[in-house]
Order: structure tokens, then sequence, then C-alpha cells
């Protein structure tokens, strides 16, 4: 009991959700930058 309790926190919390998120939101973060770049640079331009 004491065992799964320790270790349970640590793998749902610790090991599943920010893997998942912060790779997805890693990937999703560059897209949006790149985006805002050209975007900004577009509106320089003109």
């Amino acid at each position: 009991m004491h065992l799964f309790g320790k270790r349970k926190p640590r793998n749902s919390k610790f090991n599943q959700a920010p893997f998942r998120k912060s790779r997805f939101s890693q990937r999703r973060l560059q897209l949006l930058q790149r985006e805002e770049k050209q975007y900004i640079l577009r509106h320089h331009k003109s």
C-alpha cells in the first residue's frame, strides 16, 4: 500500500501528463512562433 501510494502520483503526474503535453505543446509553440514571425515580417514589409 505504501509503495503503491508513492508510486502512483509519480507515474500519472510526472510521467504521463508532462511528457504528452510538453511534446505536443512544444511542437505547437514552434509552429505558432514561426507563423507569428512570418506574419510580423509580412506586415512590416507592406
